[in-house]
């Protein structure tokens, strides 16, 4: 059995108006199992994956194991100090996180990367970080250009803002969409694989894209929908 998961919009909207960010779509695709309490009462601690990134694209992507690397450890870094922040005030998280760096360093060990990740077991994964379950991050990034498109531009309007003039041929191309990048976050019980609460957000890419700016907004909008209270 599934439930749809709502939030407060006022609260929603004052936050992606202040990040000046554009989200697709978010809080259409949110559920959570049915028994979720039933099934997790026993829980003590939940491992968060570093996210696995793909290039659905057919553009060429500049270094894209470096580039993978800072940002899946970087997203990662991110929603797990929103998360452990949460633990306390209002309607605390009541679950334990393992510390990311034990997390990284078993899955190095056992030679387990993003490619890896995109097949593995999420009861074989509990198992080998000996955790009740974990959190599991995939992040698929669909571009029409690669990123030297969006770098240049960006580049030029730094020269631009330091002149005081617009360069040539750029105007409201920041309003031109790019492509899309769809993260979705899943929580899978440890014992059987079982799937206990999924989140789906799909963010618009421009030219003025920032990957941090959008990393802000989804540890948000998932500390926001988190369970375990």
């Amino acid at each position: 059995m599934i439930k749809n998961i709502t939030k407060p919009l006022i609260l929603l909207f004052s936050f992606l108006f202040a990040t000046n960010f554009i989200i697709i779509s978010c809080g259409v695709n949110k559920y959570e199992a049915g028994d979720f309490k039933q099934r997790t009462q026993s829980h003590q601690i939940i491992a968060i994956i570093p996210p696995v990134i793909t290039y659905s694209s057919a553009v060429r992507v500049n270094n894209p194991y470096e580039q993978i690397n800072q940002e899946r450890f970087y997203l990662q870094n991110e929603l797990y100090n929103r998360l452990l922040k949460l633990k306390t005030g209002n309607k605390p998280i009541r679950i334990q996180f393992q510390d990311i760096n034990a997390t990284n360093e078993i899955l190095r060990k056992n030679s387990i990367n993003n490619e890896e990740l995109k097949s593995a077991s999420m009861t074989k994964l509990a198992q080998l970080l000996e955790v009740d379950a974990v959190l599991f991050i995939s992040v698929n990034k669909n571009l029409k250009v690669d990123n030297s498109v969006i770098d240049i531009y960006q580049t030029g309007k730094q020269i631009g803002d330091i002149l005081g003039k617009t360069p040539k041929n750029t105007e409201g191309l920041n309003e031109v969409s790019l492509g899309k990048i769809n993260i979705v976050s899943s929580i899978f019980n440890g014992v059987d694989g079982y799937l206990l609460w999924r989140d789906q957000d799909e963010y618009n890419v421009t030219a003025d894209f920032k990957f941090d700016q959008m990393v802000s907004q989804y540890v948000y909008l998932c500390g926001y929908n988190f369970p375990y209270r």
